[in-house]
This record gives structure tokens, sequence and C-alpha cells, in this order.
């Protein structure tokens, strides 16, 4: 659980922009839980993206459709990412 703290917080960094969450998804993404997913698209959510068909937005999005298939998410999980 440790990880994912840190995680988060490089995720909510004010010097985070767009490209460094996809860049941190990559790296590390299979240590990700619902929080960090959700945090990501909500970051995601206030920038413009360069390319929307940028693969590692796919790879974002494919993960974060296995974390909800596998009951990770809660209802506060869904809000937050909102």
């Amino acid at each position: 659980m440790p990880a994912c703290i840190a995680i988060n917080k490089d995720l909510a960094a004010p010097q985070q922009d767009a490209d460094g969450i996809l860049d941190l998804h990559e790296r590390r993404g299979r240590e990700w839980n619902s929080v960090n997913f959700a945090t990501a698209l909500n970051r995601l959510g206030r920038y413009r993206l360069k390319n929307k068909k940028d693969p590692r937005l796919r790879r974002l999005l494919d993960s974060v459709t296995e974390s909800i298939t596998h009951g990770e998410w809660e209802a506060r999980h869904i809000a937050n990412a909102a």
C-alpha cells in the first residue's frame, strides 16, 4: 500500500502534466490501485491531450476497465474520477 500512496503523490504533484501521468502509468501501472486510477483520470480530464490516440492513453484506459471489471472500484472512486 505505501507504493500506492507515493504514486498518488506523484500523480497529484502540481508540476505533473498529462505526459507525466501517462509515463508514470507506463513505468508503474502494475502497482496502481483504484485510487491511483481515479486520480489519474481526474487529472487527465483537466488537460488538453495533444494526441487523444496516444497508445499510452489506451493502455491506461484498458487498465482502468480491467480494474473496474474486477470489482476494485467503490462508488467514491468513480465519483473522484469525474
